[in-house]
């Protein structure tokens, strides 16, 4: 499972309507996505917009990815660690990651964190894949036990 974050990984946290969904960004998503079977929750706060989260989906299935299976909960006094934790709590999820732009330190080592600016690079997938297919890393076939 991908708990994954939209500004700041798929495009720069300050891009422009026009710079959204960077093209490599959305690439290594992809190759997340393909080599470890995993789905995405959607815990960015483009969760808390039907706009948004349309914008999201549409993006994802331009790229042939499925759209987010879920999104975290929409506190306003948590932190987004919390949401994912707490998403976790009420989900049987034993392989997972949180790739995000901000510190989710609390996370340990299932957080990933991304530069606000390049947003995912090569380095960020290959690591995450590796986290995700902690039995086969990159560049082998992914077990079938990576599926949630």
């Amino acid at each position: 499972m991908i708990f994954l974050d939209v500004d700041g990984v798929l495009h720069s946290h300050y891009a422009t309507k026009d710079e959204q969904f960077k093209p490599s960004c959305m690439r290594y998503l992809k190759r997340i996505v393909d080599r470890t079977g995993c789905d995405v929750v959607l815990s960015s706060s483009w969760r808390r917009s039907e706009a948004r989260l349309r914008t999201v989906n549409a993006e994802l299935e331009r790229r042939d990815l499925a759209p987010v299976v879920d999104c975290t909960r929409m506190s306003q006094d948590l932190e987004r660690s919390e949401d994912i934790l707490a998403w976790l709590s009420m989900n049987d999820v034993k392989h997972w990651v949180a790739i995000d732009d901000t510190n989710l330190n609390q996370l340990g080592k299932h957080f990933f964190k991304t530069n606000c600016i390049e947003g995912l690079t090569r380095k960020n997938a290959v690591n995450v894949i590796n986290s995700l297919n902690v039995t086969q890393p990159y560049g082998h076939s992914r077990p079938s036990s990576m599926m949630r």
